[in-house]
């Protein structure tokens, strides 16, 4: 390791692993300095999580000009969590300082990741779900960025949240959002069962991207059904919307693979749920899954 050390600087070679060889040089403040413009189309995808997020970073990871990041360190888990309920307290409306705040908290988590995407020229690519709330300020940060909108029907997003023991004492959910003080919901949060916490999520979350794509231009934003997953032509669709470089072929050698796959559990599917099951998820998620074309 010495040895190797006296070569590479410890922390150089970890961004080395990363991304690879350098082919420019460059420093944080330069990007700073030029708003960020050196750095080429950043796509972002926005979701619930739990939704095939895994499997398409495992794809695109095939197109060796992009850094793909799903699990990055940090995740900006609870930072997330953070951020919407600043958007939500504040019906939207944010003055310069926290969008600021917000900006920060983001490239504090990220400018190596720029800095190294600009370095290695390689665009960057996020499909972790964290991400989401940060859409917003991404959006200016980033005028070239396109954003993915990553769905699932609700029930099979509720049933994997409950097998992976969401709102449980084996689960921590404290980095999970929930309703904020000025949301009625809030008073009643505490007497929700776990089925019901879990489809507010769904439901929120995806309400919360769905105000975020009205305040953008469509050309930036592509929506994608994750129970369309077996389409190779909206699998293509979605490549090209991210000018990534990859083959039919490629596609089906990994389009039956599972990624990120649930452990065994005999909680069934949706369709086997009992009436008062159905109807607690149908009393929050209706609205959007009609939109969404979900049958419940």
């Amino acid at each position: 390791m010495k040895k190797l050390e006296k070569i590479v600087p410890v922390d150089e070679l970890y961004w080395l692993i990363k991304f690879g060889k350098s082919k420019r040089k460059c420093n944080i403040y330069d990007l700073r300095a030029d708003n960020f413009s050196g750095i080429e189309t950043p796509v972002f995808f926005l979701s619930t999580g739990r939704c095939g997020t895994k499997w398409f970073s495992t794809l695109i990871s095939f197109d060796k000009s992009v850094r793909v990041l799903h699990n990055p360190v940090p995740n900006l888990g609870s930072q997330g969590k953070v951020v919407y309920e600043i958007f939500i307290n504040n019906d939207w409306n944010l003055d310069e300082n926290y969008l600021r705040i917000i900006k920060e908290i983001y490239l504090t988590a990220r400018e190596q990741h720029l800095r190294y995407s600009f370095k290695t020229n390689k665009r960057i690519i996020e499909t972790n779900n964290n991400i989401t709330f940060f859409a917003p300020v991404l959006s200016v940060l980033f005028p070239n960025a396109k954003f993915i909108h990553l769905y699932r029907d609700p029930g099979g997003f509720v049933r994997s949240g409950i097998i992976r023991g969401w709102f449980t004492e084996k689960y921590n959910s404290i980095f999970k959002i929930n309703p904020t003080e000025i949301n009625p919901l809030n008073k009643d949060w505490d007497k929700m069962n776990q089925l019901q916490k879990i489809s507010w999520i769904w439901a929120e979350t995806n309400s919360f991207i769905e105000r975020f794509k009205g305040l953008t231009a469509k050309e930036r934003i592509l929506n994608f059904n994750f129970n369309e997953i077996s389409s190779i032509q909206k699998i293509m669709e979605l490549l090209n919307f991210c000018d990534v470089n990859i083959s039919e072929r490629k596609i089906h050698k990994i389009l039956g693979r599972k990624e990120n796959t649930q452990p065994d559990s005999s909680f069934p599917r949706y369709p086997e749920w009992s009436h008062n099951q159905k109807q607690e998820l149908k009393a929050i998620c209706a609205p959007l899954a009609d939109k969404y074309n979900y049958s419940l």
